[in-house]
């Protein structure tokens, strides 16, 4: 643990890979705290319980590497589709997509991804050596109790314990598990604190001693107001991309409409050709007609013509016998 605590406003490196998935992500106004707080408590060992796409991890990782810190960080998820409520989200290798980041820009860190349930994660950490422990799987409540009961084994002693979704803001009518568990821990142990924007951030601590350095020493109004000026460049964003979408809605409208276009000249043409088709199979069938008529013609004037030649031939013949039948008369006398 350091002896002073430092405030920063970060740029997130991850965010040049999709700063709409992480940018805008339910804990993306925690990723300033959660670097502040990795960096001045220096864990040997952090968990994640449910990484996704990697908004609080990645901040995490960026303090590690930019602090030069010897913290191995253990992010635990299936990186597949579980939640129905952002079911679109899954159609894409989110597995990949967190993995590319890690490697490309964590690399040299101490990061084991394991890609298993929380359940069998818990035989690839030893009792008693987390110092950190993030708890954002399933927000329903009887889950969030079960993650934080089975692995409170693996905690040491002064361990810090953050548990994401505990503000009881409503998700479709319904207060989430996790807000009303977090109820219940508050009643439990004496030394809790806890965020209520970005859907809220609940801070365990284990110890008096860090507890009370933590209150003594962190400003979290500082971050609250930070993500307000986010909030703000935040909407700033989403109104320049409401009209990029209406021209990418105008172009997309325009497309449609050359679509139109050249589907009807591709009909016309297409008309046309069938209309050629048919004048070349007429001429054809005519070039046929004339052909077969004429040859027909051709044939009767020649067997016309033979015959002539023939009767005139017989009768030559014929002319020829009477007269020799005359001469032969003749020659009797």
């Amino acid at each position: 643990m350091k002896k002073e605590w430092k405030y920063s406003n970060k740029e997130f490196a991850a965010d040049k890979y999709n700063d709409t998935l992480l940018k805008y992500s339910p804990w993306s106004g925690h990723r300033n705290f959660g670097y502040d707080l990795i960096n001045y408590y220096e864990p040997e060992v952090l968990v994640e319980l449910g990484s996704f796409y990697g908004c609080s991890a990645f901040a995490f990782m960026q303090s590690m590497k930019e602090n030069n810190l010897n913290t191995t960080f253990y992010p635990v998820d299936l990186w597949e589709a579980m939640d129905t409520y952002t079911i679109h989200d899954y159609e894409q290798d989110v597995y990949g997509f967190f993995s590319n980041i890690k490697k490309s820009e964590f690399d040299s860190l101490k990061v084991n991804m394991l890609k298993m349930t929380f359940e069998d994660a818990l035989e690839k950490i030893e009792d008693k050596s987390i110092d950190i422990l993030h708890i954002d799987g399933s927000h329903a409540y009887d889950d969030v109790k079960h993650d934080f009961e089975t692995w409170k084994c693996k905690l040491k002693d002064n361990a810090i314990v953050m548990f994401h979704d505990i503000s009881d803001q409503l998700l479709y009518g319904e207060t989430l598990g996790s807000c009303r568990y977090w109820k219940e821990l508050k009643e439990e142990y004496n030394y809790t604190t806890e965020i209520r924007y970005s859907w809220g951030l609940g801070i365990l601590f284990f110890s008096k001693e860090m507890y009370e350095d933590f209150t003594k020493k962190v400003d979290l109004d500082y971050y609250e107001k930070l993500n307000e000026y986010e909030a703000t460049d935040f909407k700033d964003k989403i109104r320049k991309d409401y009209f990029k979408l209406l021209d990418n809605a105008k172009w997309i409208e325009s497309l449609q409409k050359d679509k139109e276009v050249l589907e009807n000249d591709n009909k016309k043409l297409l008309n046309e050709l069938e209309e050629l088709k048919e004048a070349y199979q007429k001429e054809i069938n005519n070039i046929v007609n004339a052909y077969e008529t004429e040859t027909k013609n051709i044939k009767s004037a020649y067997e016309t013509e033979v015959k002539n030649i023939k009767s005139a031939y017989e009768a030559t013949i014929q002319g020829k016998e009477q007269y020799i039948e005359e001469l032969e008369r003749r020659s009797k006398k």
